[in-house]
């Protein structure tokens, strides 16, 4: 009986665990100011646009990108490109992590 009552626990245990790290990618929402000071792009990930970095960094691994399926795709890597060129501030808003870690731009506002 004990050994039951130890292998549904531990079972509950590990689907628990793997719920929570499915989940880790969309859960951490974050907001975060600072110049930006790196633009990057990358071809080769489909469907992110703009990452940028800035300082003091961003919550989370220091980065945040723009996405596709964000309705202001387009504006929100002008206002980023922008940023960068002219050394603004800007207000980042994340909904979530990417699956590298990187925050997901839901907001931005820069000055």
């Amino acid at each position: 009986m004990a050994n039951k009552l130890v292998a549904r626990f531990a079972f509950c245990l590990s689907f628990t665990a793997a719920a929570l790290v499915t989940m880790y990618g969309s859960s951490f929402a974050a907001q975060g100011s600072g110049t930006v000071v790196a633009y990057h792009l990358n071809v080769t990930i489909a469907g992110r646009g703009a990452c940028i970095r800035t300082n003091p960094v961003l919550p989370g691994n220091g980065w945040a990108c723009v996405y596709d399926t964000e309705q202001l795709y387009n504006e929100l890597n002008e206002l980023l490109s922008a940023a960068y060129i002219n050394g603004k501030t800007c207000i980042i808003v994340t909904s979530g992590t990417d699956p590298f870690g990187n925050g997901i731009i839901a907001i931005a506002e820069c000055d």
